[in-house]
């Protein structure tokens, strides 16, 4: 099956909401989790900022456009603590791009669709000349190390991250994981 990734526009914004509350009822029951939170990780305003800013991408299968599979977003903003980490790519935060709310369907699990958002992933941030891809894994999440691993990120190290606007929610424990776009 095709896939199609384009970038979400505000009509989007309540399909994607849907997607995602779909995401974190569906990881309840999974072996690994993102830890993700109804209405609060991702919130509304943050999925709307999102689009507006024009990072959150969308990914549909071409039989089935108006059926979210899977999501990215690429952006600059990074949580506290990726500062500390040793980066094999010495960069400015404007020359790097973050990869947030990856995320696939559970209803499309095991049909390449995260290894082609990677690639897509991968392709636009090359488009953007950005020199790496940087990105964080909730400490646990295997299938989601094992996917970033198989993309080509490299494991940089393990720390405790803390979310601009989810300060009271304390670090959390992450993977961090950085893709080379140079050379």
């Amino acid at each position: 099956m095709e896939l199609i990734v384009r970038k979400a526009k505000k009509a989007d914004l309540d399909a994607a909401l849907e997607y995602f509350d779909q995401i974190v009822d569906d990881m309840e029951h999974a072996e690994y989790t993102s830890k993700w939170v109804r209405g609060v990780y991702p919130s509304r305003a943050m999925v709307e900022g999102h689009i507006k800013e024009g990072g959150l991408y969308l990914a549909f299968f071409a039989e089935d456009p108006g059926k979210i599979v899977g999501t990215f977003v690429l952006n600059h903003r990074h949580a506290i603590g990726y500062e500390q980490a040793p980066w094999q790519v010495e960069a400015a935060d404007e020359e790097v791009l973050v990869m947030h709310l990856v995320s696939v369907s559970y209803r499309v699990h095991k049909q390449g669709v995260g290894t082609k958002l990677m690639h897509l992933a991968m392709e636009e941030a090359r488009r953007l000349q950005a020199r790496a891809i940087r990105l964080e894994v909730v400490d646990g999440n295997v299938p989601a190390c094992r996917l970033y691993e198989r993309a080509g990120f490299v494991h940089i190290a393990t720390a405790d991250l803390v979310y601009p606007g989810y300060e009271s929610y304390g670090p959390s424990r992450s993977e961090l994981y950085e893709l080379p776009l140079e050379g």
